[in-house]
């Protein structure tokens, strides 16, 4: 009884003990601090001499000193607070491809399961070599040794903990590691691996702000720079027309001055005739007379074909692309082909080693296998070795119980009779009281064990024997897939899509080292062609789908090919601010697809070579047109000086314009064919 009673104390210290670390973690906001604590705590808990704390770089796939203490060698190490502290190489998780399970680190950190050693030096299955050597330098013993992982709330692991020399307490002897320092590390580090991801989120969030914070600073300064720039524009906009309004009344004033001159000299110069009358009679007769004798030239409407084209400039590509993907991660092999050479469907292109993912499929299995037997051994659980062994560990305190509960009946008749003393019915009294925990125990203990092979239960190891078979079936399916083949034929090309281009992709050649998911190679299509390129804001809205285009180039200017348009980007590229505040102006993405190729032009057009697209935008075959120079146009008008058949006057008549081109205008509305007009306004007008 004083043995479970000091069981039980200890139980609620421990409890009360993590209770409160994980009160302090949580108040705790520097990482460094977080990192400290938590080996001070594993340290306390196991009264061990020396501890170290890695945290995992998944990125580098090595675990990294950020923690080391020892108290016998005065040892403080706090790689979080002086990131120039003197500490140790960081441990690879993976040595020439392959699991570094020779490090005892690596080891917890690849499998997630603890590791409990007596003695590193009589230890089989692990290489100390780097604790001897620090021993050898430093003067220390390492003995005993905990090493636990650290797992966040998604059960992923990010730091070992690793303890040295658990001490009797009171004393410096070194002792064995006990199964509650493993299950108490094992608490401490689950609450420490959250406290750490929370520090790490709210890092991340703070950064995150003062980012927002700084963008929108800059927008708000950008902004102010708008509104000065605005104001700046408008006054001067407001100074322009000041200084307009100002030549407009030296005009007005210049002209009534001419104006002025002009009827005082007619004035006088009828004064001395003496008939003023009589003189601008004469100089009307005369003007009119002038007029007459000047012939006036003109035009007649006519038809003719008027059409306008655009002109862009694109870059050649296949008519279609498969780029060809790694599979998994690893080393090329084998190459079987060169760039620029033709390849048909089934032909090889590369060979992946597949020595690190044989390993993963054999660590799959192997999960695979362990995920069936506790799948099966769930399911059979109920008549399970553990739950009969314990129901008939009931059994037998049941049995034990009635017969104790016999034996105190009879006591307590004799007792009665005054057969024994009272001492022997209080001794009765308390082994069966005794017996009912016991029985009770060991019925509770029934009912756990029967829990562990619940619905519940079975449903979670039904998912993981799920997840073990789609693990090894994806991991199957890319080993099937080492031996990279053309599903089509065509020519080896680099990618030519801007993102590719971006990555400056090398040649993939036999040694080097690709990751899942890189482009290996692309097989393109030359049996017709693509070319894209980027057309204006302004242009855009005259393209249509399907609309034809003519293709040549200074590259082959003996081939002209006919192509059609068959992509229009719905969304234009460019900067957000566009040419408002002098970036660049946005333009749009157009594909123009030509089917075929001929042998011959497959040999002279090359990949990557320009070529300028010619898109007919408007064509009219019978367009009404006049000469340029007979239209007066202004802002928003457009009229000619046609003339009257009967009276032979000229009269002004508003048109609508179309297509102008350098030589003549395309009429719309206004006139008719055959109508004849000046050939120039200013004629007509005098």
């Amino acid at each position: 009884m004083k043995e479970e009673n000091g069981s039980n104390l200890n139980a609620v210290n421990d409890l009360q003990n993590l209770a409160q670390i994980g009160l302090a973690l949580s108040q705790e906001h520097e990482l460094g601090s977080i990192l400290e604590m938590i080996v001070n705590a594993a340290r306390s808990m196991t009264n061990a001499d020396a501890g170290t704390l890695y945290i995992l770089d998944p990125e580098a796939r090595c675990l990294r000193f950020c923690i080391m203490q020892n108290e016998t060698t005065r040892t403080q190490i706090n790689a979080a607070k002086t990131p120039d502290a003197p500490i140790p190489e960081p441990v690879p998780l993976y040595v020439n491809g392959a699991p570094n399970n020779s490090n005892v680190s690596s080891y917890v950190a690849l499998t997630g399961d603890p590791v409990k050693i007596s003695d590193v030096y009589s230890a089989q299955g692990f290489n100390f070599s780097g604790v001897k050597h620090y021993d050898s330098v430093s003067g220390y013993r390492s003995k005993s040794m905990l090493v636990i992982p650290m797992r966040d709330h998604n059960d992923d692991i990010i730091g070992i903990l690793q303890l040295l020399n658990s001490q009797i307490a009171g004393t410096s002897k070194v002792t064995d590691f006990s199964e509650r320092h493993e299950v108490l590390v094992s608490s401490l580090a689950s609450q420490a691996a959250v406290s750490i991801t929370n520090r790490r989120l709210l890092s991340g969030m703070e950064k995150d702000l003062e980012e927002i914070k700084r963008l929108r600073q800059a927008e708000e300064e950008l902004g102010e720079k708008l509104r000065k720039a605005y104001l700046k524009t408008e006054e001067a906009n407001v100074e322009l027309k000041a200084a307009m309004a100002q030549t407009s009344v030296v005009r007005k004033i210049w002209m009534f001055f001419v104006l002025f001159l002009i009827l005082a000299g007619a004035a006088w110069k009828g004064f001395e005739i003496g008939n003023l009358g009589t003189i601008l009679s004469a100089e009307e007769s005369m003007r009119e007379k002038t007029a007459d004798s000047k012939s006036i030239e003109t035009v007649k409407v006519a038809n003719s074909p008027v059409s306008a084209n655009l002109s862009f400039v694109g870059q050649i590509e296949p008519l279609t692309q498969k780029i060809f993907l790694s599979p998994f991660s690893g080393k090329v092999i084998e190459k079987y082909y060169m760039e620029g050479q033709l390849v048909t469907a089934g032909d090889p292109l590369l060979k992946l080693d597949t020595t690190e993912l044989e390993i993963k499929v054999r660590q799959a299995r192997s999960a695979l296998i362990r995920a069936k037997k506790d799948h099966i051994q769930i399911k059979e659980w109920a008549g399970g070795p553990r739950v009969t062994q314990a129901r008939l560990s009931q059994a037998r305190q049941k049995a034990i119980l009635d017969s104790l509960k016999r034996k105190l009946d009879e006591a307590k008749i004799l007792f009665d009779k005054g057969i024994i003393p009272g001492a022997e019915l209080e001794s009765a009294i308390e082994s069966f009281e005794n017996q009912k925990i016991s029985a009770q125990t060991a019925e509770d203990e029934v009912k756990s064990l029967l829990a562990l092979g619940s619905r519940d239960q079975l449903l979670i190891a039904s998912m993981e024997l799920q997840n073990a078979q789609a693990e090894l079936d994806e991991l199957e399916e890319q080993l099937a897939k080492a031996i990279i083949t053309a599903e089509e034929g065509g020519i080896i090309l680099l990618p030519a899509s801007d993102e590719q281009r971006q990555q400056e992709l090398k040649s993939i050649e036999a040694g080097s080292k690709v990751q899942q998911g890189e482009t290996l190679v692309v097989i393109g299509d030359l049996s017709g062609l693509t070319i894209r390129t980027k057309v204006d804001e302004v242009s855009i809205s005259k393209l249509s789908l399907s609309q034809l285009v003519q293709v040549t180039s200074d590259a082959f200017p003996e081939i002209v090919l006919d192509g059609w348009i068959s992509a229009i980007s719905c969304q234009a590229l460019g900067s957000a601010s566009g040419r408002s505040s002098g970036g660049k102006p946005p333009v749009f993405d157009v594909t123009v697809t030509v089917d075929e190729l001929s042998i011959e032009q497959q040999s002279k057009i090359r990949m990557g070579m320009s070529a300028i697209l010619n898109v007919t935008v408007y064509d009219n075959p019978k367009a009404l047109v006049v000469p340029i120079s007979a239209v007066e146009s202004g802002y928003g008008y457009a009229q000619v000086y046609k003339k009257n058949p009967q009276t032979h006057n000229f009269e002004i008549v508003p048109i609508k314009a179309g297509i102008t081109t350098l030589e003549q205008v395309e009429v719309l509305s206004g006139l008719a064919l055959h109508d004849e007009i000046a050939l120039f306004p200013d004629e007509a007008m005098q």
